[in-house]
């Protein structure tokens, strides 16, 4: 009886929450591409790269959206050995974000993702003969910090694993938003 009632009681909670939508902004917001700058930081085999991915948000609030976000980085890509070794990493990652205005479309946030974290390694990538290695796996956390502006979102973020074998790196990233927006 006692968890009928408390699973009633979570249901009701959840049910208010998702009631309670964003007055001010659009339901849904998807970031088509996020493009930007990776940087290891606890790796010193690792050389600065790219990243990419994309992220769906849901906002809960006018100050407050959780999300689901893919995202690859690549490091190591831009050398001129003739047997180049590159070294990937993918995040598949939930997201909460809380912004600092409710009465715009230009303003900051911050927030916080936990994912799962995969690093591999492509050995000879100008060879025919290319070999794809899987690394470390690891669950991680992002804090992240960033500003918005309408339909453009700018976003730095530092990727913290669990594992001393999985590269913690900060992505700076750029992002064109769909759907989001003021509605005001």
């Amino acid at each position: 009886m006692k968890k009928l009632v408390a699973f009633s009681i979570f249901v009701v909670c959840l049910a208010t929450q998702v009631s309670s939508q964003a007055p001010s902004y659009t339901n849904f917001e998807w970031d088509i591409l996020k493009v930007g700058y990776a940087s290891p930081l606890n790796n010193n085999q690792l050389k600065p790269g790219t990243t990419f991915g994309t992220e769906v948000r849901y906002n809960l609030t006018d100050n407050s959206s959780i999300g689901f976000g893919i995202e690859g980085s690549v490091f190591n890509a831009f050398g001129d050995e003739e047997d180049l070794d590159v070294d990937v990493s993918a995040v598949t990652s939930l997201t909460y974000d809380r912004y600092l205005s409710t009465s715009s479309s230009k303003r900051g946030f911050y927030g916080l993702s936990i994912g799962h974290y995969s690093n591999g390694e492509i050995r000879n990538v100008r060879n025919d003969n290319s070999e794809t290695i899987d690394g470390a796996k690891s669950l991680g956390m992002s804090p992240r910090l960033g500003y918005e502006f309408g339909h453009v979102r700018i976003m730095g973020q530092y990727h913290y694993t669990f594992k001393e074998t999985t590269a913690n790196y900060l992505s700076i990233t750029l992002s064109a938003t769909l759907w989001g927006g003021y509605k005001n």
